[in-house]
């Protein structure tokens, strides 16, 4: 049988975030009456420990890692 599955993604955009890695996504999973979320978080093209980081956190049921290599120069806000 399938989970439910979740209502909400978040979806997060990250570069070298290996130092705010761990207490964004700790205070993401002790939201208090949150609807179902998961996070997809996206890497663009980090050259610290970031991807090792959210691969060890994306057996979660709440985490997928996608790598999002940037095409341009430009990244969108």
């Amino acid at each position: 049988m399938v989970g439910t599955p979740p209502r909400l993604s978040d979806n997060t955009h990250v570069r070298n975030a290996a130092s705010v890695f761990g207490e964004q996504h700790e205070a993401l999973r002790a939201q208090k009456g949150a609807d179902l979320f998961e996070v997809l978080v996206c890497d663009r093209n980090s050259t610290d420990e970031t991807a090792p980081l959210a691969l060890d956190d994306a057996g979660s049921q709440d985490l997928k890692f996608v790598v999002a290599a940037a095409t341009s120069g430009r990244t969108s806000r």
